[in-house]
């Protein structure tokens, strides 16, 4: 019961250390947003990804 609670515990903090910012743009944008740099900035360890090619 603990190992499962734990296990949550460890997938709350990889989602939540994760940066959304653009992945929701299924037409793109017009601003040169650094993803990285935002991420960084505020602290998340990592980029949520994009799952759409151009």
């Amino acid at each position: 019961m603990f190992k499962r609670d734990l296990n949550r515990f460890e997938f709350s903090d990889a989602s939540l250390s994760t940066l959304p910012l653009g992945s929701g743009a299924l037409a793109g944008n017009r601003f040169k947003i650094d993803r990285r740099k935002i991420a960084k900035s505020l602290g998340f360890k990592r980029l949520l990804k994009i799952l759409l090619t151009r």
